[in-house]
């Protein structure tokens, strides 16, 4: 579920881009997907999840395990952006199964 308050915080008055003048600013929260094919492993596992073609070790604290469970969307970026929110519509499914 996205949130509709959310803003492009790059959105120029002239609805181009601050990062990138040239293009139009066509950030719509409501046609972000988050893919849910992450997986967890023991950290002993690691090795045989390497890629060929290069890794990333992040770590997050618990800080930002809080603001992931207020809705906010971790993010890391290099040559490609990585972006990490929680499923909270699955945290409801869950409270109102166990209630």
């Amino acid at each position: 579920m996205a949130n509709k308050a959310a803003k492009c915080r790059f959105l120029l008055p002239n609805g181009r881009c601050e990062r990138d003048k040239r293009r139009k600013c066509d950030f719509n929260p409501d046609k972000l997907v988050f893919t849910d094919q992450t997986n967890t492993i023991e950290i002993g596992e690691i090795c045989g999840a390497f890629s060929i073609f290069g890794n990333y070790l992040i770590e997050i604290t618990a800080e930002q395990i809080e603001d992931l469970k207020a809705g906010k969307v971790l993010c890391y970026m290099d040559e490609y952006g990585i972006f990490i929110k929680m499923n909270t519509e699955e945290q409801t499914k869950e409270v109102h199964t166990n209630a």
